[in-house]
């Protein structure tokens, strides 16, 4: 099982990861906008920082963190069959979440970017 997750979230990192650096390209392109007003009056206080405003990235890193906090207890408890249900459960949804923010890696800022790479890189040494 935990052979199985820490494929899991290496093969999570690497689709996520390759698409967000396919799509990191500076454009300048900063004016227009696409109306959803996610500019940097959108940052919110939410927990650690990070320095970027897209919520959904901060959601995203919240959610490896607790999926690297629930791997770092099933260590501990190897035998615990609902924390291995609820890894399962989160590693699903980070993939899912993962191919999104990747989709919308070209309209990230840099520090947006940098924020899901180091989130990226979080369950990717989390992972094995």
């Amino acid at each position: 099982m935990r052979r199985r997750l820490g494929w899991l979230a290496v093969a999570l990192v690497l689709v996520a990861g390759g698409l967000a650096g396919c799509g990191d390209d500076d454009d300048g392109d900063d004016g227009g906008g696409s109306g959803s007003g996610g500019d940097a009056t959108t940052t919110e206080a939410s927990g650690s920082g990070g320095g970027g405003g897209n919520e959904a990235i901060t959601s995203y890193c919240d959610k490896v963190q607790e999926l690297v906090d629930k791997g770092e207890e099933l260590r501990s408890d190897p035998t615990n069959s609902d924390l291995q249900g609820e890894i399962e459960e989160l590693s699903t949804e980070l993939a899912s979440e993962a191919a999104d923010l990747a989709a919308e890696a070209p309209s990230f800022d840099a520090d947006d970017a940098a924020q899901f790479q180091e989130c990226q890189t979080q369950l990717s040494s989390a992972g094995g």
